[in-house]
């Protein structure tokens, strides 16, 4: 998963996933929109972008998906941007009630 923020781009080891599904769960209000960028493969790996390195850490997307609803998120639209490589998932999920 990435987080984004003004500058600041990080790849979330998917070990922690769980808890920042549940940070976002209380950050949003009721109701409210999320727009995650989610690996679409099961994996850890390292890369170059740019000549920087980069570590990619994520679920395959049928667990992405399991994590989400535990934590209390309706996915709205769920989308494979790029099928033909390990993949992005685009996810848009509204914050529900816990289950």
């Amino acid at each position: 998963m990435t987080a984004s923020s003004p500058g600041i781009r990080s790849h979330i080891p998917k070990a922690e996933h769980p808890a920042l599904f549940d940070n976002l769960h209380r950050w949003v209000r009721p109701g409210g929109p999320v727009l995650l960028s989610l690996g679409g493969s099961d994996g850890e790996f390292t890369d170059r972008m740019f000549n920087v390195e980069f570590s990619y850490s994520g679920h395959a997307p049928d667990v992405a998906a399991v994590l989400l609803r535990e934590a209390g998120f309706d996915i709205l639209l769920w989308e494979i941007d790029d099928p033909s490589s390990r993949g992005h998932l685009s996810v848009l999920c509204r914050k529900t009630a816990r289950p």
